[in-house]
Parts: C-alpha cells; structure tokens; sequence
C-alpha cells in the first residue's frame, strides 16, 4: 500500500503524486478507499485530480522505478527493438495495448519507433501521422517523468539522456 507524498506512476497519466487517501468521493455506499492523485507532468492539466481505488488488482498504479533500474534501461535503451505493426491500421491498438503495459522498456520502443517513422517521413516529404505524434507525446511524458523524478534530473534533460 502507498501513502501520502509517494510518487507512482498512473497509465498515461505517468507519474503523480499520491495528496490523500479518502472514501469514494463518487458514491457514499462504496466501502473501499481511493488514493488521490495528482500529475505531475501533464501541464494542460495541472488542476487534475485522479481518484483510484485501493486494494483491488489495479494495473495502471505502480511504484516507481528504482534509481538503478533507470540506469539500466538508460543502458539497455539502445539495444531495445522497435515495435512491430502487422498492419497500418492496427498501429493505434498496437501503440493502445504497449502503453497500457507500464513496462518503461516499452515507453523506449515506442520513441525509438517514432522517431525512425518521423525520419522516413521526412525523407518522403510527409507529415507523421498523427497516432504516432499522440503516443510520442504520452510515452515521453511517462517515461521521461518517471526518469526525472527518480534520477533527479530536469524533465528537459532527459531526452539528450536517451
């Protein structure tokens, strides 16, 4: 169980910071508990409160990576593979179902597979899709947020770390 002031990481919503525990702020008859979670990378949401039960299976809410676990992946980032797309219409699912992971390691594959599509599309004089732009945005956001808060370096720093 976390507690106040942890910070963890919440699906696309990356990292947030645990301000309370309370009762069901939506329904009076739950019995369960919710943390109450605040992002803390999501700046066109800075007034954003998450609210997530305690105590069931929960795959969105995670802790942390630990500070050597991130110097690992900034290690192994290099060596991680793309992403395979069976399709091109497949590529959101594909994108979908990567993120709701919360494996780091798949944050890295997504913005390794970005930005090798951007350069073929600027070789060809074409606009990245927009799937790809939006998933960029999310995995970089998560990953990037989740570096920053356990090495302890600015958020703009990361990138150049990568």
């Amino acid at each position: 169980m976390f507690k106040i002031d942890d910070c963890v990481s919440y699906g696309v919503s990356g990292v947030c910071r645990i301000v309370d525990i309370c009762p069901s702020p939506f329904d009076k008859t739950d019995t369960r508990d919710f943390y109450v979670l605040k992002p803390l990378f999501m700046a066109a949401t800075a007034n954003s409160t998450i609210y997530s039960p305690i105590g069931i299976e929960n795959r969105k809410l995670r802790p942390l990576i630990t500070k050597e676990e991130a110097k690992a992946l900034l290690r192994i980032a290099p060596t991680l593979p793309q992403i395979a797309v069976d399709a091109e219409k497949n590529r959101r699912r594909t994108y979908q179902e990567t993120m709701a992971s919360g494996d780091v390691h798949e944050y890295v594959r997504i913005l390794k597979t970005v930005a090798y599509r951007r350069k073929e599309a600027a070789e060809l004089r074409k606009q990245l899709p927009d799937v790809d732009v939006e998933y960029e945005a999310k995995a970089r956001r998560c990953l990037f947020g989740e570096l920053s808060t356990v090495l302890g370096i600015p958020f703009n720093e990361i990138e150049a770390m990568i």
